[in-house]
């Protein structure tokens, strides 16, 4: 997938329309649990990962009907604290095939934060994507998985690196699941999404441009010019909204 500067911007201006005003989903939350992330994995600091954690826990819903007890905010951190540190620097343009094993193994060690009958991508996308909103895009069911992934333009590609990924895994100890999105298929859709960054490399520029436009009161004290994951979600989203080409809606 290609995309000009002019339907970059425009997938950006759609998502501020789409999800500005939405609570969670906003440019100033999203910033807050950046901040509080960058925070609890840089400086060490677990009282802002126990809020990040309870944001999301509370205000995402990130363990809504669980089968059994989800982890504990301090298991969490130190579980996520104790992942490879090479996938915390990491960004989606950087990532190759060579790190699909490596990717699969942090993903699958997500797999009982959350106990469902299957594991729970929500969840897991959304605490490795706080890990490192560089190389992690966030796949919630209801929103990118059901009504911006099922798009068959984006389906069908996403199914064929699907078929790739798990030939390429010594281990692919993963059956599939037309429904929801389960572990071989997220991992599908970064190394997807690293392919899109990397012959879009425009969109991240893009995407940084459009945050800080929308926090001129606000000092961004991180790197979000290096959030590719995230940029590549936003971007995602706002493309689902803009009409096909030659159709204008006044």
């Amino acid at each position: 997938m290609r995309l000009g500067e002019a339907t970059i911007r425009a997938a950006f201006r759609e998502h501020g329309s789409v999800y500005a005003n939405t609570r969670g989903w906003d440019i100033p939350h999203r910033l807050k649990c950046w901040s509080l992330a960058r925070s609890a994995f840089e400086a060490g600091c677990y009282e802002d990962f126990e809020r990040l954690y309870r944001h999301l826990k509370n205000e995402w819903q990130v363990f809504r009907r669980p089968g059994g007890p989800p982890w504990s905010s301090d298991q969490t951190f130190e579980h996520l604290a104790g992942l490879d540190q090479r996938y915390r620097s990491l960004t989606l343009s950087q990532m190759s095939d060579a790190d699909l094993d490596g990717c699969w193994q942090i993903i699958k060690s997500m797999s009982r934060i959350k106990p469902t009958k299957s594991p729970s991508v929500v969840a897991i996308s959304k605490f490795l994507h706080f890990w490192n909103p560089r190389l992690f895009v966030i796949v919630d069911d209801a929103v990118m998985w059901k009504r911006v992934l099922s798009r068959s333009w984006l389906r069908q590609p996403i199914a064929e690196e699907r078929g790739r990924v798990e030939r390429l895994l010594p281990d692919p100890s993963c059956p599939k699941n037309d429904l929801s999105c389960e572990l071989i298929s997220y991992l599908a859709v970064l190394a997807w999404s690293a392919v899109t960054q990397r012959r879009n490399p425009d969109v991240t520029p893009l995407f940084a441009e459009y945050v800080r436009a929308g926090e001129l009161d606000r000092r961004i004290d991180f790197p979000i010019d290096t959030y590719e994951a995230a940029a590549v979600e936003w971007l995602l989203l706002g493309l689902a909204e803009l009409p096909p080409l030659g159709v204008e809606l006044d």
